[in-house]
């Protein structure tokens, strides 16, 4: 981190134009000494974040935004909250839930009790993962986004009617999200609606064209119903879609 108050505003205008053009090694180093002062370092916190995504240079990402939070306690809550998402995509699970844990103490935000929750359910701890969402929505009745997660997390273990209900309470205030949709179909399809969880599937492909699980879920309907040339189509659908943000070939 920097040192010299009298570089911030350079370091920070560099480490921006180095990232504008995809150079994100010499941008860190330069975002880094724009961290000789809180402000500077505070401007500098989303573009280091994006530097150490594009990269996926996690477990640095997560060393130099711990040394944030330890260098400034007033940037500590958004520090830890970052070094928590990288050691989290760096399967550092435990630490990644201290990191959310000390994140949340400091500042209760919304995200915080989805990210929590979301990596308490990923550790196969449901019953934790709904008390702290039930948590999150009592301190924020508004956020759907917690609805959302409380609703699959319900789903997860096998609270399906109060699941349902979570979830199209959720919809019915913000229908455009197309994983809540697909959390919905699922439910129904647990609960024997096959027609219901059909809907529900193709509703989250109209709300978001690239949802990749609709399509999959739509092609297991597909298949079960014996619709072969169904499932071909949507699994050519899948490969250009993952082709498209590099997770495979391109279809044939």
């Amino acid at each position: 981190l920097g040192t010299d108050p009298g570089a911030v505003d350079a370091a920070l205008s560099r480490g921006r134009s180095l990232r504008a053009v995809g150079r994100c090694g010499p941008a860190v180093q330069s975002l880094a000494e724009a961290c000789a002062t809180e402000d500077g370092c505070r401007a500098a916190l989303p573009d280091l974040a994006a530097c150490f995504e594009r990269t996926q240079d996690d477990e640095n990402g997560a060393d130099l935004f711990g040394a944030i939070a330890e260098r400034y306690p007033g940037l500590a809550a958004a520090a830890l909250a970052f070094r928590g998402h990288f050691l989290e995509r760096a399967l550092y699970l435990d630490g990644a839930e201290r990191a959310y844990r000390r994140a949340l103490d400091l500042d209760p935000a919304p995200a915080l009790y989805g990210r929590l929750g979301t990596l308490l359910l990923r550790t196969d701890r449901p019953d934790e993962a709904i008390a702290m969402l039930r948590a999150g929505i009592a301190a924020f009745p508004d956020n759907v986004q917690l609805r959302y997660i409380l609703g699959r997390s319900l789903r997860i273990r096998g609270d399906l009617e109060e699941a349902r209900k979570v979830l199209e309470d959720a919809l019915a205030i913000r229908p455009d999200e197309g994983s809540a949709w697909v959390n919905l179909g699922r439910v129904r399809l647990e609960s024997g609606d096959r027609e219901g969880a059909s809907e529900a599937f193709r509703t989250a492909l109209r709300v978001d064209p690239a949802d990749i699980e609709a399509r999959f879920m739509l092609a297991r309907l597909a298949l079960q119903a014996g619709d072969l040339d169904r499932v071909e189509e949507l699994i050519r659908e899948i490969r250009r879609i993952e082709a498209g943000l590099g997770r495979g070939p391109a279809p044939g």
